[in-house]
């Protein structure tokens, strides 16, 4: 035997015996991987309640707990809100009533995990438990689902690390969000709908998790059109499947008609101002120029899926086309997608099939030999993870748990040192300060010069003290909005100030 013949038997051994290496070291790379992500989210969280999104969730859970759907107003004595401007009592994430009342702008969905989680964690970790757990599952659920798909094992781990490392992801795994939650919803119902292909029993799981990802956020709903093109077209898979939904959307029906007045509303009102051809440009500008830092520059790769042979089948390819492209057009012409890398958060749920389209694309034109394929997967999942890691220092993706802290160590700060009975002026926290305080809190933005001095009479001749807290951005719109008022610091907690009226 030659030495040619020998090193080729020799290749032959070794590319027949990679694939078993590579099974038993698998789960060994996925453990490393979870418990490296649940250590950086752990080490980060901070899933307070924060500005108007993160407050509302936070709100609407305590509300839950008290087997409530609407909140009564604190208000200082003898000035009802009647007697003051419509929003002046209305901490943000919250919408008045006809009466002294007001009802949560925000889906349920979220709350509902929330409250679950502080059942067993208790009020002060529900949220970052339930954020923490989410995040966890969510890599996994996108791992299975790329597995189903068919990309293979090692794509299927690395397009677990395209996704789980995305500065986007962290920074959505780290505050009291809706995005990731409702990624997580998508991406479970899609897998399940593969799995209904072999017992239509996993199409009730389907159908619930569609549905509850409709009560987490309404636009999750743009996945019926790809569950559509993924569920067999069997009788009994589509009855398992619409028994799925069928309890989340009569409970969601529900609580709308007893919330909103209709059983198929939002809180978000008529949102139709809000969208328009004028935002298309600069939001396809945004995708373009965001996209690949938090999906890495093998995003581009994607544009070529409908175009490869990918061996999926044309409805399922098609699912896959779908997904993607009715997120993403959804929210293009969405008045704030353009704004901001962080803005992508809308169009989260379609990273998965997204990942699944670079794949397939890598799959068809990269080297088929294991060897060669263990090669490229270990220097493509180093770029990843140093690209990664460089987006998410430079976007400060991480440090979005710490910023939310300061929330509550504000509230911490009212509850230690002012009175319960003090009125607040406020507004970026006016939903936070709800959550951790008890204080009557008024909204600067609401009230006008002529009811400020109508509320420092009344504060004067109950006692009360008058105070405002108020982030940098705030600051001078906020006390030019009250020419006559006097104000003293009396503390900075980290960059919010907080001032008492001289009275």
């Amino acid at each position: 035997m030659n030495l040619a013949s020998k090193i080729g038997g020799a290749a032959q051994v070794a590319d027949a015996r990679l694939p078993l290496i590579a099974s038993r070291t698998l789960l060994v790379r996925i453990l490393i991987g979870l418990g490296f992500l649940g250590y950086v989210l752990a080490r980060n969280m901070g899933a307070w309640a924060g500005g108007s999104d993160t407050s509302g969730y936070m709100n609407d859970a305590r509300l839950l707990a008290a087997h409530a759907l609407h909140q009564q107003q604190r208000t200082i004595d003898n000035l009802p809100p009647s007697s003051l401007p419509r929003m002046a009592y209305v901490p943000l994430g919250f919408l008045p009533t006809g009466k002294d009342e007001m009802y949560p702008t925000y889906p349920l969905g979220l709350p509902l995990e929330f409250l679950t989680f502080s059942k067993v964690f208790g009020w002060a970790n529900g949220s970052h438990n339930a954020i923490w757990t989410d995040a966890m599952v969510c890599v996994v659920v996108v791992f299975l689902l790329l597995l189903e798909l068919g990309v293979g094992r090692e794509m299927s781990l690395l397009g677990a690390v395209v996704f789980g490392a995305s500065s986007l992801f962290l920074f959505l795994s780290l505050q009291a969000m809706s995005d990731m939650p409702a990624t997580l919803c998508a991406a479970f119902a899609a897998l399940c709908a593969l799995w209904s292909r072999r017992h239509p029993a996993w199409a009730i799981l389907c159908g619930l998790s569609f549905a509850y990802g409709v009560v987490v956020r309404p636009t999750n709903a743009l996945m019926a059109v790809p569950l559509a093109l993924m569920l067999p077209m069997r009788p009994a898979t589509i009855a398992a499947f619409v028994g799925g939904v069928i309890p989340w959307a009569l409970w969601d029906a529900h609580v709308s008609h007893e919330v909103y007045g209709a059983a198929v509303t939002t809180g978000y009102g008529d949102v139709s101002s809000l969208f328009g051809l004028r935002y298309l440009a600069p939001t396809l500008r945004n995708y373009g120029s965001t996209l690949w830092t938090v999906l890495t520059p093998l995003v581009l790769l994607a544009a070529a899926f409908p175009f490869v042979r990918t061996g999926l089948g044309w409805r399922l390819k098609a699912a896959l086309i779908a997904w993607i492209l009715l997120f993403f057009g959804f929210y293009s012409v969405y008045f704030c997608t353009h704004d901001t890398w962080w803005y992508l958060r809308f169009v989260l749920p379609a990273f998965p099939p997204l990942i699944a389209a670079v794949l397939f694309v890598i799959r068809r034109f990269c080297p088929w030999r294991p060897l060669l394929q263990a090669a490229l997967w270990t220097a493509l999942v180093a770029l990843v993870l140093k690209w990664d890691v460089r987006q998410t220092r430079d976007l400060y993706a991480t440090s979005i748990g710490r910023g939310e802290r300061v929330y509550f160590q504000a509230s911490k700060f009212i509850r230690r040192t002012l009175s319960e009975r003090d009125a607040i002026f406020c507004m970026q926290g006016s939903g936070a300060f709800f959550y951790y305080t008890k204080n009557p809190l008024l909204r600067w933005d609401a009230v006008g010069a002529k009811d400020f001095q109508r509320v420092e009479l009344q504060c004067r001749a109950t006692g009360r003290k008058v105070y405002m807290v108020l982030f940098p951005f705030e600051e001078e719109e906020a006390f030019r909005k009250y020419p006559g008022a006097r104000w003293d610091k009396v503390a900075m907690v980290r960059d919010m100030g907080i001032w008492k009226l001289q009275m």
